[in-house]
């Protein structure tokens, strides 16, 4: 049986709205949330991320991965597109 998503309707019932647009500002990337289609644009989110750093492999593999678990749990909750934000807003200090 298939499970239920988000309002009680089973996985086959769920279909991503084809007839929408949405507007976002500059700085803002698009992850679909669907099974396959979420791990190129992971990736180039993270390179876009960690442009330069090469001594980050370690924290930009677990970007990737926090990331593609949020896209999991967005299109399990019936999600269809996943924006983050890619604006820096300064330096952080401690």
């Amino acid at each position: 049986m298939p499970d239920a998503v988000a309002d009680d309707r089973t996985d086959r019932e769920i279909h991503p709205p084809g007839d929408y647009g949405l507007l976002v500002p500059d700085g803002w990337f698009r992850i679909p949330l669907e099974p396959d289609g979420w791990k190129a644009p992971i990736r180039a989110l993270a390179e876009r991320v960690f442009d330069g750093q090469d001594d980050a492999v370690l924290l930009k593999r677990e970007f990737t991965e926090t990331v593609g678990a949020r896209a999991e749990e967005g299109y399990e909750n019936g999600g269809v597109e996943l924006y983050i934000s890619t604006t820096s807003i300064g330096p952080v200090s401690r």
